[in-house]
């Protein structure tokens, strides 16, 4: 059932509460009345429109309301709290709705009857368009991405529901955001966060944030509201140009900018340093006027990202003309070609070119530009080369060119004197006809082939060719025979210019002088065997040719030549030549020496010891003059017939291990003799090594062998193999085979295995011994050391019984000197009160004890046991306070703890003291304890405070005092800590207790008789109690009345009045309000139950 806007109001009686069953059963038979009333609300009523989309604070909207049915009671809108009036009989309704308030609603109303009517609800929707704000935060820079947070802040907006937020990269949609809260409808504010990685190939990318309402497909879609933003990737520094050092060229006094372009995000800061000096320019360029030495600056380019740095080295080139010819001084022949490069490395030069009579050229661009002529027939060309400069200047320069021509002959003449006569002196000319430049010209004179005298010429000035002549003056000597002079003619055009090839003549000349022995000695020896021809020799020199003549042992033997042949010699003679022409004679006399036969050779060395593969010579020499010749027969080595008195066999790499050469002379008669050499050729092993023969690791107590192989060794009789252990020398073997080629030989040693020998080291050493002939110290090969495995039983060595150790120190073997030993290496495990020990954990004072080792290896197990003691540096740990009470006895309150047991010392206003026996009243006070042992010394202050009970100044007392009078009493107590003051008496309306300090005091004000009696003072503290007893006696009368009657009859008033007031609170009922609503309505706050009649008016029940 639909119940519409129905309410009914019950107002409960006061005065009347029998009357509230009626009311009930009013309300019942009202609902009941209603049970059917959806059946009446058949006709469905429209709105126009159908519903409200319209903007917050703008025109209201004007709504129509229209209905088929014509019999109702009534139309009527309500919007809000508020209803218009309503249209009897009529089928058509309009009504303003405002657009002001958030929350407005808008129903369209229709009666059907006074007891019911139906509605139909306009939905209304307002907005409010937002502001968009946009801000962008950089998160990090990684590699060559950057990363953003974006935020869009979509600012009072409504209804929230409605909002999309759309991102866009550049045009390109790439996240949408809606909003889910369907209950908001006044402005809020939201937010869209996009994050993004920014490349720096993107460079700057635009983003854009767009808000926008959109009511839905069929709905009015509000213009989007965007805000745009820029970002881009941040990267570092970096220069443009891939060098980071540059070179630039100027030109002494201009202008120079230099340029330092790099790129980074963001935007760079320049800095430029020039020698050392900050240029205060923060550009890509930088300006610098009439520059006059070299510069180097350094432009710095920068950003929050890092820095790079270029640098750039200014050559500052002076002024000059900065033109090189190449060449630039030439030689050329007469009619031949000729080219000069004239070229420039400087930056300021403009153009160039040549002038010249001939072979000149046009203005033409840097760097190279070339004056050729293909025949040069001047004598004097004159090109120069000029440049222009950067400023408009010129410069020119000019090569050196000399033109040459060789001469067309050079002639030698004895200026018609003829032949020389010995000791007279004679001119020689030379002629060089048709020369240019004569200036260069040299002329050398040469005796035989030495030269003996030069000369040149001084004509600077001529070009052209001439004729020059040059007289050389000779005295020819008897000495000199026939002697060639020659002139030779150069063109000599100085030390880094071309030499022309000489043009000379030759003239031979002679002298006539007497014999003269070739030899010096006038007299000769000759040697000869015994039985063979021999033939003397007198040779000598004279001018003209001499005649010889030969007389032995005065016979003269009619010889006239310049030798004598002798047949068969048999015994000694003297022969003398004389040579004779006709300027005189000389002679020649020669004693022939004849020898008895034999072989007389001699090898040095005649043994020899030789490594294979290694050089040898051996010279084979004689002494004997009869000997014709001699050599080396050899399968290699071997040499020709050679002349004596020496020759050598040699051989560069002896590769034979048995060679057997031999030397043989042949002597004058034609008969042959040898001799052969002992040779030993040798080789040291290619390897000597120890090897275990395969037992591997030795267990201690046993026998073991140990071989030595020597590989590939000769000659194998001269080996020695001596066994070392350790440095020590324990067996030496040697070896009986003849074989002189290469062999492989062995040697064993037996040794026991004690656990001394573990790590020891055994060699063997293979020296040959190869005689006094051998090399001085003998070849040897050691083999690379064997060190041996001794296996055995672990055990721990050079263990103290007890170690003390400082707190804190690591527990490691520094602090222990024991050693493990065993084969395998032994694990060693350190046990503390029966638990493995943490090496890496510092020893503490705790940790004083019995320390056992267990050493283990694959061979057994041992163990052994330290106690180690750890000593520590006193420290207290007391309190900073105390409280002692008087009179105890001494004893130590505050002991140190140390280890020696530290010495401990009491110490009061600076003043060591004894303690005393037992503790007084004045002994509080501040101590400062000091405590030493061999470790340190600690100090600790403390507060003693000495406690003691409560003391009465005076003692118990009986008071007297006149009924009426004013009586004090006053207790207080000397005590630590101070004591509580309790008064015990009985208590009347005329006493008071008061407290002030430490004093508690009662004052009875006009005592009377009832204030009588004891009062007891009780002192009390943690440390005791003490009472005093005061006894107070009243005396005399009084008329007053008490006061405790007075206190109890008020208190009694008191509770007359309260129990008045509740009996007077009359029960009243209240007011109420109760509701009936229908079950779709949202709002009841505002729906009354009333019932609807004919006026149109509510009536309450």
């Amino acid at each position: 059932m639909l119940l519409k806007h129905c309410s009914i109001h019950l107002i409960p009686s006061a005065c009347c509460p029998s009357m509230l069953p009626v009311r009930m059963l009013s309300i019942l038979i009202l609902l009941f009345s209603l049970c059917n009333a959806d059946s009446i609300c058949t006709t469905e009523l429209k709105t126009d429109p159908p519903e409200i989309i319209a903007e917050y604070g703008g025109i209201p909207v004007i709504v129509n309301c229209t209905t088929r049915l014509g019999d109702h009671y009534g139309l009527y809108w309500r919007v809000g709290n508020e209803s218009s009036d309503t249209e009897d009989e009529e089928m058509f309704i309009s009504h303003l709705v405002p657009v002001s308030d958030w929350n407005v609603t808008a129903e369209c109303k229709m009666k059907f009857n006074e007891s019911y009517e139906c509605s139909k609800e306009l939905k209304v929707i307002l907005f409010n368009n937002p502001e968009v704000f946009h801000s962008v935060q950089l998160v990090n820079v990684i590699g060559e991405e950057t990363q953003y947070r974006l935020q869009c802040d979509i600012i009072n907006v409504a209804p929230v529901q409605y909002v999309t937020v759309s991102w866009y990269k550049n045009s390109e949609k790439i996240q949408t955001e809606s909003f889910n809260d369907t209950t908001t409808k006044t402005p809020v504010n939201e937010s869209s966060i996009l994050r993004v990685n920014i490349s720096r190939e993107e460079n700057v990318v635009e983003f854009r944030c767009e808000a926008q309402l959109d009511f839905g497909p069929h709905r009015p879609k509000l213009p989007a509201i965007s805000k745009t933003h820029r970002v881009s990737a941040h990267y570092a520094p970096e220069l443009k140009t891939q060098n980071s050092a540059d070179d630039t060229y100027a030109l002494e006094g201009t202008n120079i900018t230099l340029s330092c372009e790099a790129v980074g995000n963001p935007l760079l800061v320049y800095n430029w340093i020039c020698d050392g000096k900050n240029m205060l320019e923060n550009t890509t360029s930088l300006s610098l006027p009439q520059v006059h030495g070299n510069k180097t600056c350094a432009c710095t380019a920068t950003n929050y990202l890092g820095n790079i740095t270029k640098t750039i080295h200014l050559h500052v080139e002076p002024r000059g003309c900065p033109l090189t010819l190449t060449p630039s001084e030439t030689v050329v022949k007469f009619g031949d070609p000729v080219a000069i490069n004239c070229s420039t490395s400087a930056r300021y030069v403009e153009g160039m070119g040549w002038e010249a009579p001939f072979g000149g050229t046009g203005f033409e661009r840097p760097p190279v530009v070339t004056w050729r002529v293909e025949k040069l027939e001047e004598w004097t060309p004159s090109p120069s080369c000029y440049a222009t400069l950067v400023d408009g200047s010129q410069c020119t320069v000019s090569p050196v060119i000399t033109v040459y021509k060789t001469p067309d002959s050079v002639s030698v003449s004895d200026m018609g004197h003829g032949s020389m006569v010995e000791g007279r002196e004679y001119d020689l000319k030379c002629d060089i006809i048709n020369v240019a430049p004569v200036q260069y010209v040299t002329v050398s004179w040469y005796k035989n082939s030495e030269k003996i005298q030069t000369e040149s010429f001084n004509d600077t000035t001529t070009k052209t060719p001439v004729n020059e002549s040059s007289i050389l003056r000779v005295n020819i000597s008897r000495e000199e025979n026939v002697v060639e002079f020659r002139c030779e003619a150069q063109l000599d055009f100085g030390p880094h210019r071309p030499k022309l090839p000489a043009i000379s003549k030759t003239h031979r000349v002679s002298a006539h002088y007497a014999p003269e022995l070739k030899t010096q000695n006038s007299a000769d020896d000759t040697y000869a065997l015994e039985g063979t021809n021999i033939t003397l020799s007198c040779e000598a020199v004279g001018n003209p040719l001499p005649v010889y003549n030969w007389i032995c042992d005065g016979k003269n033997m009619l010889e006239n030549t310049t030798s004598l042949s002798l047949p068969r010699v048999h015994g000694n003679k003297t022969c003398a030549c004389t040579a004779t022409n006709y300027l005189g004679n000389i002679t020649k006399t020669i004693h022939l020496h004849v020898e008895p036969r034999g072989c007389p050779l001699t090898l040095t060395p005649s043994e020899t010891v030789v490594k294979f593969g290694d050089p040898v010579s051996i010279n084979c020499s004689t002494s004997a003059r009869y000997v014709e010749g001699m050599g080396w027969e050899a399968p290699f080595g071997g040499t020709g017939f050679e002349r004596p008195p020496v020759v050598t066999w040699r051989v560069e790499k002896l590769e034979e291990w048995t060679p057997s050469p031999s030397c043989y002379a042949t002597l004058v008669d034609g008969s042959q003799c040898a001799v052969s050499p002992v040779i030993t050729v040798y080789k040291t092993p290619d390897s000597v090594s120890v090897s275990d023969m395969g037992h591997g690791s030795m267990v201690e107590g046993r026998e073991y062998d140990l071989k030595c192989d020597v590989i590939n060794v000769a000659p194998v009789q001269n080996l020695t193999v001596t066994w070392y252990r350790g440095n020590e020398t324990v067996k030496t073997d040697t070896f009986n085979d003849s074989t002189m080629t290469p062999v492989n030989a062995s040697s064993t040693l037996r040794i026991s295995t004690p656990r001394d020998y573990n790590g020891l080291t055994f060699r063997c050493e293979a020296e040959l011994h190869l005689g006094p002939k051998g090399p001085k110290f003998p070849p040897n090969v050691t083999s690379p050391p064997y060190t041996a495995v001794v296996l055995y039983k672990p055990f721990m060595e050079s263990c103290p019984d007890h170690v003390t150790v400082v707190e804190n120190a690591a527990f490691s073997k520094s602090i222990l000197s024991c050693q493990a030993d065993g084969n395998p290496p032994p694990t060693v495990q350190w046990f503390y009160e029966g638990k493995i020990l943490n090496s890496s954990k510092p020893l503490t004072r705790t940790d004083s004890g019995k320390y056992t080792a267990i050493v283990e290896n694959s061979r057994g197990r041992s163990n052994t046991s330290v106690h180690i003691t750890v000593e520590y540096s006193p420290s207290f740990t007391c309190k900073e306070h105390y409280e002692i009470t008087v009179n105890d006895k001494h004893q130590s309150i505050c002991e140190p703890v140390g280890l020696p047991t530290p010495t401990l010392t009491w110490l009061k206003d600076g003043k060591q003291m004894v303690s005393p026996q037992l503790w007084k009243k004045n002994d509080s006070g501040k101590y400062l304890l000091k405590a030493h042992n061999t470790h340190g010394t600690a100090e600790h202050t403390l507060y003693l405070e000495i406690l003691y009970a409560p003391e009465f100044k005076e003692g118990n007392e009986s008071k007297e005092v006149l009924q009426g009078e004013n009586v004090t009493l006053s207790c207080s107590a000397d005590s630590n800590p101070p004591s509580n003051i309790t008064w015990i008496y009985t208590a009347a309306v005329n006493s008071n207790m008061t407290t002030e300090g430490h004093q508690k005091t009662v004052t009875i004000t006009r005592a009377t008789s009832t204030n009588a009696g004891y009062y007891i003072c009780v002192a009390e503290n943690k440390v005791g109690r003490n009472t005093r007893f005061i006894t107070l006696m009243i005396t005399g009368k009084s008329s007053q009345i008490p006061f405790p009657i007075i206190w109890v009859s008020l208190t009694l008033l008191i509770i007359i009045l309260i129990l008045l007031v509740v009996c007077c609170r009359i029960c009243q009922k209240k007011r109420g309000h109760y509701s009936f609503f229908p079950v779709k309505v949202s709002n009841v706050s505002n729906i009354p139950l009333t019932s609807v009649q004919a006026n149109g008016k509510a009536k309450d029940f």
